[in-house]
């Protein structure tokens, strides 16, 4: 139960305003505005914060998802901050249109400009300029990582394909002046037959559209990443040359 003044921030707000979980959390992260005493007790890490930005979600107050992001930057790896931010922009599909974000661009860059001095802060402006709109899963950001540290051009997020009878579906990744597409396959493909028959047919009309489709799994990213990069730089090379 929180007292009076207290609020959720960190990953703990960070996971109520929709962002993934990075890594297992023991403890919630409550806070209070500066000068008040930390919070104390089991199961929470306490803070007194100078800057302070507090919304409700569920019921439950929060710090914004811009603070959140900015005061997670000392508990997060770079690319676990990417990728959080990224779905911190992102909102749902419906009906073929996305739906705004939690937060915008611009607002993750204004709270990064108030923490300036901040822990984390050089993590921030490193994800500032990486963060995407448009990425549904961890995994996907990591994969458009791997390939841009792998001497790739970054791939294109959320790309659009028209198929046949006008049906516009999205990949992933890609490089659409190439056609190629890049999907990853989460453990939703592994478990239900009817998701895995989906992609089977949507793969398939993006090939008969004249794109290039790569798979990639979790299995791909964490034994062997060089191959993937390795198989997008073929198929990058392969595209060039026939339109040359």
């Amino acid at each position: 139960m929180l007292l009076d003044g207290q609020f959720f921030s960190h990953v703990t707000a960070l996971e109520l305003h929709g962002a993934p979980r990075m890594f297992p959390r023991e403890v919630e992260h409550v806070s209070v505005a500066f000068p008040r005493t930390p919070p104390r007790g089991e199961g929470v890490i306490g803070h007194s914060l100078r800057r302070v930005s507090r919304v409700v979600e569920f019921g439950l107050p929060a710090s914004d998802p811009a603070f959140a992001w900015c005061e997670a930057a000392a508990l997060l790896s770079t690319d676990q901050l990417i990728a959080t931010g990224d779905a911190l922009l992102t909102g749902r599909r419906v009906d073929g249109t996305r739906e705004p974000g939690v937060t915008s661009l611009d607002e993750l860059e204004a709270a990064a400009r108030l923490h300036a001095g901040s822990p984390g802060i050089r993590k921030l402006a490193r994800a500032l300029s990486l963060v995407r709109a448009g990425v549904d899963s961890p995994r996907e950001t990591f994969t458009r990582l791997l390939l841009l540290r792998g001497g790739l051009p970054e791939p294109a997020v959320d790309v659009p394909i028209e198929v046949a009878g006008g049906l516009v579906l999205h990949s992933d990744l890609g490089y659409p002046e190439l056609r190629i597409a890049i999907e990853y396959d989460g453990d939703g493909h592994r478990t239900s037959r009817q998701q895995w028959q989906r992609d089977v047919e949507r793969y398939e009309l993006m090939r008969e559209a004249g794109w290039t489709v790569i798979r990639v799994t979790a299995e791909t990213l964490d034994r062997d990443p060089q191959r993937l990069v390795a198989r997008v730089r073929v198929a990058i090379e392969s595209r060039r040359a026939f339109h040359a």
